[in-house]
């Protein structure tokens, strides 16, 4: 169905009712949307984040993705934030 967003999203809905998902993606098409869609229509959701170069651009960033329900964990955290979950 070309209105779907997710690909598979009972499917996704199914492993998250049985605890936590871990996403794996690659940067290409979408990525910087993805985290966002997710935690819009599936659920709240942590991603691992590098920090951009330029500061007022990641404070704008960083401010979008919490506004959609993403709590941001800094790459250099990441491992170990994950695994304490």
């Amino acid at each position: 169905n070309k209105k779907d967003i997710i690909k598979n999203e009972d499917k996704i809905k199914e492993y998250i009712k049985k605890g936590p998902v871990l996403f794996v993606t690659a940067h290409y098409g979408y990525w910087e949307l993805a985290p966002l869609i997710v935690s819009l229509k599936l659920t709240p959701m942590d991603a691992i984040v590098r920090k951009l170069s330029n500061q007022s651009i990641d404070e704008i960033v960083e401010e979008n993705r919490k506004k959609f329900g993403v709590n941001v964990i800094d790459r250099r955290e990441g491992l170990k934030k994950v695994l304490q979950s």
